[in-house]
């Protein structure tokens, strides 16, 4: 198996004017992104950086702002950028696997009904992937189309920490539904190319005590995240809550490989909040958690992997996103090299893992954190960590 490192361009480049993040900075409700870590400029440094290192695959998560800052508008600057950098990329023997669909998208997508809409959706969506696979195809390793998408849906309707805002279950279901529509858009218009994976939260989930509601309450997150997915890649079923089951063409059997982001288990109590996991914690319960508030249990990410295998048998998998956000170098280090003890160990058992990314490759920007995250291999001034020599 490979091992890899990811970025962004809001996280490298900054919040561009078109995207929908960009209002919320304006109006100071999040930091301010300036530059990203520079990587617009960088970035020829940086693959160079990363091939003396040794690490040779990346993961870039695109802004599709920049590229559609307009609808039906394509950016001619930002598509030679990015033609320039995955030509930059090769040319050190770098591998990118690129994302369509990252920490943001337009803030005009939004206004005509984003990902909700069906019409808007099945109209703007397939153009955009068209044009990138048009451009791109031939230059990348693989694709990620979408990431997250429930972390993205409940950022957005239910939980209200993202653009638009909104604390609305319904809408949060339909996104998550109209989400799952366009990876399979995407999936029938990328496959036969490049592979093309899934970029998915399946956490862990325990009832934080022994109460009949913690128990419930679990349930329905584990309802809301793995039952979804599990049935949507093997039944071919789109099963959210709240909404009816629908029969879906072409989504049983998608993706080249399932790719799974790994934050750490959960446990959850009975007590419902805005949030929905509800009130919620790191499992095991007491364990230390990093500055954003997740405990990296490597052992849950092998239970995590033999479950999904469980579930999905006879398909590949791919570790498409974890990391540690701290200024404790030593525990960075011991974490990275568990996990890749952890993956090793998981393709000796016969689990078809055929790679994993580490997010991230250089400390950047997030619109949570701003610029104060310390989750990357390089810090900003693109000083290596000790943590990387626990990967190449």
């Amino acid at each position: 198996m490979f091992w890899g490192v990811s970025t962004s361009a809001v996280a490298g480049v900054g919040i561009s004017p078109a995207s929908d993040l960009s209002l919320w900075q304006r109006d100071g409700r999040i930091a301010h992104s300036g530059d990203g870590n520079g990587f617009a400029t960088r970035y020829r440094d940086d693959f160079s950086l990363l091939a003396e290192h040794g690490c040779s695959t990346l993961r870039y998560g695109l802004d599709w702002a920049r590229i559609e800052p307009r609808p039906g508008e394509f950016d001619g600057d930002e598509l030679e950028f990015l033609q320039s950098m995955l030509d930059a990329a090769r040319s050190n023997g770098i591998n990118v696997w690129l994302g369509l669909h990252h920490d943001s998208i337009p803030g005009w997508f939004i206004d005509e009904g984003g990902f909700i809409d069906d019409r808007i959706r099945s109209r703007v969506w397939p153009r955009y992937v068209d044009v990138i696979a048009e451009a791109v195809g031939d230059q990348v390793a693989g694709w990620f189309p979408i990431h997250d998408i429930t972390g993205f849906a409940a950022g957005a309707y239910r939980r209200g920490t993202r653009p638009p805002g909104l604390r609305d279950p319904e809408m949060a279901a339909k996104a998550v539904r109209g989400m799952w529509l366009a990876w399979r858009d995407a999936w029938r218009l990328l496959r036969g190319g490049p592979p093309v994976a899934t970029s998915i939260w399946l956490p862990l989930l325990f009832p934080a005590d022994e109460t009949i509601t913690a128990t419930k309450r679990s349930t329905g997150v584990r309802d809301r995240t793995w039952t979804t997915a599990i049935r949507a890649l093997r039944d071919g079923e789109l099963d959210v809550p709240g909404l009816a089951v629908q029969e879906i063409a072409d989504l049983a059997g998608s993706a080249d490989h399932v790719g799974v982001l790994w934050r750490g288990a959960i446990s959850v109590n009975g007590q419902k909040t805005d949030d929905f996991l509800g009130q919620h914690g790191p499992y095991p319960v007491g364990s230390r958690t990093d500055d954003i508030g997740y405990a990296p249990w490597t052992q849950g990410l092998a239970a995590m992997f033999h479950e999904l295998n469980d579930e999905l048998p006879g398909r590949s998998f791919l570790l498409a996103g974890t990391s540690l956000d701290t200024t404790d170098e030593a525990w960075r280090t011991d974490i990275v090299g568990q996990t890749r003890q952890v993956c090793n160990e998981l393709v000796a058992d016969s689990i078809d893992l055929r790679g994993a990314f580490w997010s991230s490759f250089t400390d950047g920007y997030d619109h949570r954190r701003g610029t104060q995250g310390h989750t990357g291999l390089f810090d900003r001034d693109r000083n290596v960590r000790a943590a990387l020599r626990e990967l190449t």
